[in-house]
């Protein structure tokens, strides 16, 4: 398969479009205007200053993207700077990072006088293989992560792998858990092609396409269900977990690595609940185990109870339930609500496995 140079996203009003350029320079060149602003992640522009040296200074804000500073802290400053940089309603926020930096930019031009243009330059394989579409932006809460947020799509995505070779091998598989998640949503042909083909990307080979046949299996969710409020729900698979994962770690897990483990958790209760068998948790569990090596025993440092209890917060619990999505297979998932009792049950079972 040749990767095509662009993958349309369709929305009630319009759409956008995600273009797959060779190099930093030519995304940047497809953001530039005389009335862009540049939000860029300051490890980015330390990379990549060669890159940035032909943009105005006086333009460029730079960000320290971690999970501590998305809050409203941040984004007041960040409006200061915005508008002694000139912006105008009619000005354009070009964000340049990863999905913490997409994160707090999208809900920054969607507030930003009730609603300006932005541009998303992805530059980590998590953000390109899954939250660069999709149009969701969020900010935390000491409660909890993203619990605030809106629905505001980029004018265009430009996506270049090139910027993906600075990236720390745990990075690499951080994204890789997102779009493999992406796979198995989908169906067993694309958890299959994926196999296939995951010891390639890990290695940084054929990105484009893996990038490609995830954003495609994405595109479709979100075209259909443009606002979360039914079967594109179905892409926060493992994300209960992942979400009590990463908060009670503080952070010391990669969101991607975090999904990853929840996914082979998501398995593990499917099949203790009989819903599938022992063999498929097995096999996801192998499918994972490459990419979150490492990361599964900082999970295991921690109380079931602790988890339990962000879990509690999850947005998407409706009752004093929490609801996860299970599996009856590949392509298969659906919401399950669970007391939070046989919750922690098949939660220590599972942190108990030394395979897990």
């Amino acid at each position: 398969m040749t990767t095509p140079h662009s993958l349309e996203i369709k929305r009630q009003n319009g759409s956008y479009t995600v273009h797959f350029l060779p190099s930093l320079t030519k995304a940047l060149s497809a953001a530039q205007s005389s009335n862009s602003v540049y939000l860029i992640d300051s490890k980015v522009l330390d990379l990549y200053s060669d890159d940035f040296a032909g943009l105005p200074k006086e333009k460029c804000i730079s960000v320290v993207a971690n999970e501590e500073n998305k809050t409203f802290a941040l984004l007041e400053n960040v409006f200061a700077q915005m508008i002694s940089a000139g912006f105008k309603k009619n000005s354009k926020l070009v964000v340049i990072g990863g999905g913490i930096l997409q994160d707090i930019g999208g809900f920054a031009a969607s507030v930003f006088y009730r609603g300006v243009s932005w541009d998303l330059i992805p530059t980590t394989l998590l953000a390109q293989a899954d939250s660069c579409i999709g149009s969701k932006t969020s900010v935390n809460l000491p409660q909890g992560k993203n619990l605030l947020g809106t629905f505001h799509p980029p004018s265009q995505v430009l996506l270049t792998t090139s910027v993906l070779k600075t990236l720390a091998p745990m990075d690499i598989r951080s994204g890789l858990c997102e779009a493999v998640k992406l796979g198995i949503v989908e169906s067993q042909d694309s958890v299959t092609w994926m196999q296939a083909h995951l010891g390639e990307a890990l290695q940084g080979r054929g990105l484009d396409e893996f990038l490609y046949r995830a954003l495609e299996i994405k595109k479709k969710y979100i075209e259909e269900d443009e606002f979360d409020r039914g079967v594109r729900n179905l892409l926060n698979f493992g994300h209960t977990f992942a979400h009590a994962f990463e908060s009670v770690a503080n952070y010391e897990i990669p969101h991607g690595i975090a999904v990853g483990i929840g996914i082979k958790a998501a398995f593990y209760f499917s099949s203790a609940l009989g819903l599938i068998s022992k063999e498929l948790y097995v096999e996801v569990r192998d499918l994972f185990s490459p990419l979150t090596v490492g990361f599964d025993q900082i999970v295991r440092k921690f109380a079931v109870d602790e988890y339990i209890k962000v879990m509690r917060t999850d947005k998407k619990n409706s009752s004093s339930d929490i609801t996860f999505i299970l599996a009856r297979g590949y392509g298969q998932l659906f919401k399950m609500p669970l007391s939070p009792e046989k919750s922690a049950v098949l939660l220590a079972e599972y942190l108990k496995l030394a395979d897990s």
